[in-house]
């Protein structure tokens, strides 16, 4: 992704979106106008290093699963009743395939489908070879049935050392398979332990191997993270969730359209204005009943009334009140000057500063606050 993004050349006509499935060096999207991120973490490491919070999206991946049967257990050589893990990953060793099959060495009753290709596929089969799993552990390589597997599966299992997010993840919730995962980035954002996941922390041979011990023997907690993993998937990863999420992002980038960056000249403002009053008031009816954000107030003094031409209007001075309390400090880049944005990028900023706080509810308050101030 951020290869391609590399190759865009400069002064495209239309806004260009970059993708990020991990955690890119934004040099390569030099060219880009917007940037989405498939996690919440990583839109936050995009704004880290961009400043531009009115500029990144949260974009979730949906898995493509194919509706297919499930596969014969018999054309896997495993019997019909065994337990099966499954994991769906590169060979790679980021993928933890080394301390999976350390689990497996401890788990007697419990068969492993180990689906995908990488560089370490040999040493991986060497690794199996050597801990005896041979009667057990079966290495299928490339395949493109997921949903068969996932169907003939009892549970699917993720070790990954580094892991961005893991669509495999939402295809497992989708599948209604018990998940186990370590706490690497993805898994460590969206799973619940013991609601729609079982965690163990990365490296952990023990914890992997209680964890899948679990999922493959108690009823009760397998029933309850495949309810629990499907209504996950529905509130966030189902084709109709993302697709609307990507429509209106791409409605509100349509909009702005390549949204050249302005600023204007601001002026100290004297505690009698009506600005300064509007600031207050308005600063209190959106952050005076939420707990988890701080009010600057020297930040909110320092604001003015622009002088010159009024190409935003007085509501900047608002704006700039609302996100600046909200904790987006590079909004106002110095007392003398103040950035302007459109209101799609403003609603985008704060959307980001409310889930950096992991605080939907905050979030909620906040836009109904801020829309009620906007009519005054």
């Amino acid at each position: 992704m951020s290869r391609a993004s590399s190759f865009v050349p400069k002064n495209i006509p239309v806004p260009v979106l970059g993708w990020f499935g991990g955690y890119y060096d934004l040099k390569r999207y030099r060219n880009c106008d917007y940037f989405g991120g498939v996690t919440k973490d990583i839109v936050r490491h995009i704004i880290e290093r961009s400043s531009k919070p009115h500029r990144a999206y949260l974009l979730h991946t949906f898995g493509t699963l194919e509706d297919n049967p499930p596969v014969d257990r018999r054309t896997l050589s495993t019997p019909e009743q065994a337990p099966v893990a499954l994991l769906l990953s590169r060979m790679h060793k980021k993928k933890g395939v080394d301390t999976l099959l350390h689990a497996a060495s401890r788990l007697k009753d419990v068969y492993f489908w180990l689906a995908g290709d990488g560089p370490e596929i040999e040493k991986y089969k060497d690794l199996a070879r050597r801990l005896n799993l041979g009667d057990r552990v079966r290495f299928l390589g490339w395949r493109t049935d997921r949903a068969a597997l996932l169907k003939a599966a009892d549970i699917c299992v993720l070790p990954s050392r580094y892991e961005p997010f893991g669509t495999v993840i939402a295809e497992a919730w989708a599948s209604g398979v018990p998940l186990v995962a370590t706490r690497a980035a993805g898994a460590r954002q969206y799973v619940t332990h013991e609601h729609d996941g079982l965690l163990c922390d990365i490296d952990d041979v023990d914890g992997l191997t209680r964890q899948i011990g679990i999922a493959a023997t108690d009823d009760g907690v397998r029933r309850k993270l495949m309810e629990n993993g499907r209504n996950t998937y529905r509130a966030f990863f189902s084709r109709e969730k993302v697709v609307d999420a990507f429509i209106e992002t791409y409605e509100r980038i349509m909009e702005v359209g390549k949204g050249v960056e302005t600023s204007v000249n601001v002026a100290e403002i004297d505690d009698d204005t009506d600005v300064k009053r509007r600031v207050d008031n308005a600063s209190r009816s959106c952050f005076g009943g939420l707990p988890d954000v701080a009010v600057d107030k020297s930040c909110l003094a320092g604001l003015a009334q622009l002088k010159g031409p009024d190409p935003a209007g007085m509501d900047a001075c608002v704006d700039a009140a609302f996100l600046q309390a909200s904790g987006l400090h590079d909004f106002i880049r110095s007392k003398s000057r103040v950035e302007v944005w459109r209101r799609p990028e403003l609603d985008t900023a704060i959307r980001n500063a409310c889930d950096s706080l992991q605080h939907d509810e905050a979030y909620r308050n906040f836009v109904s606050a801020y829309s009620e101030a906007s009519r005054q």
